[in-house]
C-alpha cells in the first residue's frame, strides 16, 4: 500500500480520524493564500479552513522536507531540459495505468477496492491522478539517470562477468517456510505443487493459488526470480539442484535447514556467450536498467553543482537544512 500512502499524503492534511466524517469537501488547496478563512472540511463540530489545512500539511510533513522535495523536482526538470529529455503524455498514461493495475491487484475484487476507496474518502480519479504524478517523476528520473550513465569498457566487463560469462537459468521459485507446520506436512504441500507443475499446469496459475491461498491456508513465498548465474551467492545444495535442471523442468523439493522447502522450476537456460557477441546487447541492458539509489543521489549532486540551490531564509526551527544530495548556498539574510 506504499503508493496509496503517497497519494494520501498529497490529499490529506492531518492524521486519519478514528471515525469517518459524515461529509468530505474536496477543494484545490494549491493556493491557500486565496481566501484562507474559507471552510474546506467539517468534522463533527470542527470546521477546518483553507489556511488551517495548508498549515497542517506543512506541520505534518515539515517545511524543510517539502523544500527538499521541491528542490529535487526542480533539479530534475532543469537536468532534463539541458539534456533535451521529456516525458510524453502517453508514457505518463501507460505508467499510471501500470501502477494502478498493480495496486488494484492487492484487492480481492472490484467491490473490495470500492469499499476501501469509500473508507478513505477517495475516488478512482484521485488515485489515478496520484499515480500519474508518480509515473511522470519516476520516468523522468530514469531517463535523466540513463542519459548520465557512463557505459565504458570497465562497466561492460564487470557486467559480462556477472551475466553472460556464466551459464544462466531463468528461475521460477516457490518456497514453503516452516512456520507452524511440521516438516512432513510441508513436504506434502511441496510435493503436491511439484506434481501439478510436472503434470503440465501453468506455473503462474499454481503460484497464484499457493501464494494467495483461500480459507486461511498458509501462504507460500516466491515468484519469478529472473536470470540467475552460476556465480550467484546462494547455498551450494540449492544451486546444484537448480543448475541440474533443464528448460521447462521442475526439481524435487529441496530442504533448507531453519527455513523450509524450496521448489525450483527453470523456464529457460542459456550457456555462456563470447564477450564480442553480446557487447551491444549488454550496453543496451545497462542503459535500460532502473536507476539505483546511489545513481540518483550522484545525478542530483552533479545537477546541484550546475544549478545551485539557494535557500532564501533559514529552515524552520528544529529542522535540518537540505540534505547533502541537494547542494545549496548559504541562506540569504
Amino acid at each position: 500500500m506504499r503508493r496509496l500512502a503517497m497519494v494520501m499524503a498529497a490529499l490529506a492534511a492531518g492524521c486519519a480520524p478514528l471515525e469517518r466524517p459524515r461529509e468530505v469537501v474536496r477543494v484545490d488547496l494549491r493556493e491557500p493564500w486565496l481566501d484562507p478563512d474559507a471552510p474546506v472540511l467539517r468534522v463533527g463540530p470542527r470546521v477546518i479552513t483553507r489556511g488551517e489545512a495548508y498549515r497542517r500539511v506543512v506541520d505534518r510533513f515539515g517545511g524543510g522536507q517539502l523544500l527538499r522535495g521541491i528542490a529535487r523536482d526542480e533539479l530534475l526538470h532543469l537536468g532534463a531540459e539541458s539534456l533535451g529529455i521529456d516525458v510524453s503524455a502517453e508514457e505518463i498514461r501507460r505508467g499510471a495505468e501500470e501502477r494502478f493495475e498493480a495496486w488494484f491487484g492487492e484487492f480481492a475484487d472490484a467491490e473490495s477496492l470500492s469499499r476501501h476507496l469509500a473508507r478513505e474518502g477517495l475516488s478512482r480519479e484521485e488515485v489515478r491522478a496520484g499515480f500519474e504524478e508518480e509515473a511522470r517523476r519516476e520516468i523522468l528520473m530514469a531517463k535523466v539517470v540513463a542519459a548520465s550513465r557512463v557505459i565504458d569498457a570497465k562497466a561492460l566487463e564487470d557486467y559480462y562477468r556477472e551475466t553472460y560469462a556464466q551459464t544462466r537459468v531463468h528461475v521460477l521459485h516457490l518456497a514453503f517456510p516452516g512456520g507452524g507446520e511440521d516438516k512432513d506436512a510441508l513436504r506434502r504441500r511441496a510435493d503436491g505443487v511439484v506434481g501439478r507443475l510436472r503434470g503440465g499446469e501453468a506455473w503462474a496459475a499454481v503460484a497464484r493459488e499457493v501464494l494467495e491461498p483461500e480459507r486461511g491456508a498458509p501462504a507460500a513465498l516466491g515468484g519469478d526470480c529472473g536470470w540467475i548465474g552460476e556465480g550467484a551467492d546462494m547455498p551450494g545444495d540449492l544451486k546444484r539442484v537448480l543448475f541440474a535442471l533443464g528448460p521447462g523442468e521442475t526439481g524435487e523439493p529441496v530442504w533448507e535447514e531453519g527455513f523450509g522447502y524450496h521448489v525450483f522450476s527453470v523456464a529457460e537456460k542459456a550457456p555462456a556467450e563470447p564477450y564480442a557477441e553480446c557487447r551491444d546487447k549488454m550496453a543496451a541492458e545497462l542503459a535500460g536498467e532502473p536507476p539505483r539509489a546511489a545513481e540518483i543521489q550522484d545525478v542530483l549532486a552533479k545537477l546541484g553543482e550546475k544549478f545551485p540551490v539557494e535557500v532564501v531564509g533559514p529552515p524552520p526551527p528544529g529542522e535540518a537544512p537540505l540534505s547533502p544530495g541537494v547542494p545549496q548556498r548559504p541562506a540569504l539574510r
